[in-house]
């Protein structure tokens, strides 16, 4: 089916949420030239990421905030951005989100040279999801499922 779809095609830019943040598929990415955007799961070295990030990096990002880093995996073969948006965040009155969380992030992987906000505008990043979820841009085409 993959090869039905893609012959004589080439894979230019990947979009994806962080069920695809791993070391295999942006190694992947990097060997193949493919440009990505890619949702990070905020693990604890990314979270040692985002706090390396000096207050004075964020810059205003429509009601939010934005900054990036640069960031590796133990298995990635190269650095890569991690561009990160915050916005405030109050937590529930019983308790049933974590209780010292400040700011909520959403956090992309990227090899994308656009500025940051560029980036998230370009993937289409809603701004109140819980976390680093994509849609799809109008001008992507699909393959269609055969059956």
């Amino acid at each position: 089916m993959r090869d039905k779809c893609l012959k004589g095609k080439r894979i230019g830019y990947l979009r994806a949420d962080a069920a695809s943040y791993q070391a295999e598929i942006l190694n992947y990415c990097e060997q193949k030239g493919i440009k990505y955007a890619i949702g990070a799961h905020i693990d604890r070295a990314v979270k040692e990421a985002i706090l390396s990030i000096k207050e004075d990096e964020w810059r205003p990002y429509e009601n939010r905030h934005i900054a990036e880093t640069v960031h590796c995996m133990e298995k990635t073969n190269q650095a890569f951005r991690l561009i990160v948006v915050r916005r405030p965040y109050q937590p529930r009155l019983f308790g049933e989100e974590e209780i010292d969380l400040k700011e909520r992030y959403k956090v992309i992987a990227t090899n994308l040279d656009f500025k940051s906000e560029e980036v998230v505008k370009k993937i289409g990043m809603p701004p109140n999801l819980p976390s680093a979820n994509f849609t799809y841009p109008q001008n992507v085409k699909l393959c269609k499922k055969s059956n």
